[in-house]
């Protein structure tokens, strides 16, 4: 691998990281975020769903754009909104500043979806789907960064915001070294079928909307479970700001494990049957968990669940780019959008439902989407093939 190759994969998997922090910034903060704008829990929880809204609103606009334009040029403007997010919201203690900010942050992811991609399609050709289960871990590394992070400081008195500084700092050195690589877009529009290995199905553009469909269903799931988590380990089982904050990083050294054991998995497994065994097994272990309800038992299936649930997203977008291998910024944005709406309607529902009934209740919540994700999971598969259908 050239050197030019190397940065493009350095800037991909840079730009996981700090999109993984950020999407576990409201969830691991939620506590100090409500004594920070002095607001009720489910209140702030919509924090998550300006972000979301973000990137569901502009997914479409920077997917055009990275294929116009090139992914890299798309990419920078995405660090910078990140970067702006995470360093400003612990300097601005008002709530309606950290909606536009959070709006601002979920752009940024928009043109991560977009974007990086694209640029491993680009740099590992012939290990695109490993290459993908690679950026979870990344993704997971962000979420850990920013959890133990929080953990410690809070738990020495110190300032909520210090991870975010931290991680904002990333996104400085990332939007620094952007311009450094090359990349023509055309390198990537001219010959899909020698960037990408297509999947196929008999209605192409049905099948991405199912894909997109499994990614909202997922997305209402995780977002959920992240965004809760920290909280109901504080609240629900009594363990304080700063260990509950270690329940959500237990999950996330799960996840980052387990997509890095899908790199090699996914290299003999297909991701079609990855995508079920790990919703099977995502679901059996939530729906344990809650029925044990023992606080050792959640450390250990959350770890569990993690390495399984963490890397069904990138498994959705290998199957999304893989069917509109043509146009691969415009399929990973459209599967990204879908993932975006979940993402903003989820704290529509569970914030009316935690201030009726309690934090602990989002787990069922959890467990009802994780079963609606297997289901239309079968279904994507059903209707997808890895050689080429007569009806194609």
């Amino acid at each position: 691998m050239d050197k030019n190759k190397k940065l493009l994969a350095v800037i991909a998997y840079g730009s996981y990281f700090v999109v993984g922090s950020v999407c576990m910034l409201v969830g691991t903060l939620l506590n100090s975020l409500t004594t920070f704008y002095d607001r009720p829990m489910e209140a702030v929880i919509f924090l998550a769903t300006a972000f979301a809204l973000g990137r569901v609103i502009s997914a479409p606009l920077w997917g055009k754009l990275a294929e116009k334009k090139g992914p890299l040029q798309v990419l920078w403007f995405g660090v910078i909104g990140i970067g702006c997010y995470l360093i400003c919201i612990p300097l601005i203690p008002n709530y309606y500043a950290g909606f536009v900010l959070a709006f601002i942050g979920g752009t940024g992811m928009a043109c991560e979806d977009a974007s990086c991609p694209a640029l491993l399609a680009y740099v590992y050709k012939d290990k695109y789907s490993s290459a993908l289960s690679a950026t979870q871990a990344f993704y997971g590394l962000g979420g850990f960064a920013i959890s133990f992070i929080v953990g410690i400081v809070l738990g020495k008195g110190g300032f909520f915001g210090t991870g975010n500084f931290v991680l904002g700092a990333v996104c400085v050195a990332l939007a620094v070294v952007i311009p450094f690589a090359k990349l023509d877009g055309n390198e990537i529009t001219d010959a899909p079928e020698e960037t990408i290995r297509p999947l196929y199905s008999k209605n192409t553009k049905l099948a991405l909307f199912v894909s997109g469909l499994v990614c909202f269903a997922y997305c209402m799931g995780i977002s959920a479970l992240c965004s809760y988590t920290a909280s109901f380990g504080s609240q629900t089982l009594g363990l304080g700001d700063s260990v509950g904050s270690y329940l959500l990083t237990v999950y996330n050294v799960g996840a980052i494990i387990g997509s890095i054991a899908f790199i090699w998995i996914l290299k003999y497994v297909s991701e079609r049957v990855s995508l079920i065994v790990c919703d099977v097994v995502c679901a059996a272990g939530m729906i344990l968990a809650f029925a044990l309800n023992n606080v050792t038992c959640y450390f250990v299936i959350l770890f569990v669940v993690g390495v399984f649930y963490g890397v069904i997203f990138t498994i959705v977008l290998a199957i999304g780019t893989r069917i509109g291998y043509e146009h691969i910024s415009v399929a990973s944005s459209l599967v990204a959008m879908f993932g975006g709406a979940g993402d903003s309607i989820q704290p529509l529902i569970t914030s009316r439902v935690v201030a009726l009934y309690g934090v602990g209740t989002t787990y069922k919540f959890t467990i009802v989407f994780m079963m609606v994700t297997l289901v239309i999971s079968l279904v994507l598969v059903k209707m997808t093939s890895e050689k080429p259908l007569e009806s194609e």
